[in-house]
C-alpha cells in the first residue's frame, strides 16, 4: 500500500486504542488528529503551510467518511479492521492523487493488489 506523508512527516494509520477502529494522523509516534474529530474551515489569513495541512485533513476526512460505521466526538469509527483498511487505502490514494476521490470499486481493487495503469485517474 502506498502511503501519503505530509511535509511535517505525519501520515495516516489505523488506531484501535479506544476499542474502536479509527484512522489517525501519526506525528512523531503520537496521534496528532483523528479523521472526523473536528470541523475544518478555510482561514483566509492562514499561511500556505496551514492551508495545506487543512486541505490534507479535509481530504482525508472526506475520503474515509463513506467507509465509516459512524462518527462520535472522537471522530469517525469503523465496524471492522477491513473497513478501516479500505478507508486508509482510499485516503492515501486520494491524497497522493491531489484530492481526486477514489471510487469504491477502485479502493477495493487497490486493497486487493490491483495496480492502476500509468496515467489512470479516478
Amino acid at each position: 500500500m502506498r502511503r501519503y506523508k505530509s511535509e511535517d512527516g505525519s501520515y495516516l494509520v489505523i488506531d484501535a486504542s479506544d476499542g474502536l477502529c479509527r484512522i489517525v494522523w501519526l506525528v512523531d509516534d503520537d496521534i496528532g488528529a483523528v479523521t472526523g474529530d473536528r470541523v475544518l474551515k478555510d482561514n483566509p489569513g492562514a499561511t500556505d503551510e496551514d492551508r495545506k495541512a487543512t486541505w490534507e485533513m479535509k481530504t482525508a476526512d472526506e475520503s474515509v467518511k463513506p467507509f465509516a460505521e459512524g462518527k462520535d466526538s472522537n471522530g469517525f469509527h469503523f465496524a471492522t479492521t477491513k473497513q478501516a483498511k479500505l478507508a486508509l487505502v482510499a485516503a492515501n490514494e486520494t491524497l497522493l492523487r491531489g484530492g481526486a476521490p477514489m471510487p469504491a470499486w477502485a479502493v477495493a481493487a487497490l486493497a486487493g493488489g490491483w495496480k492502476p495503469p500509468k496515467g489512470w485517474k479516478p
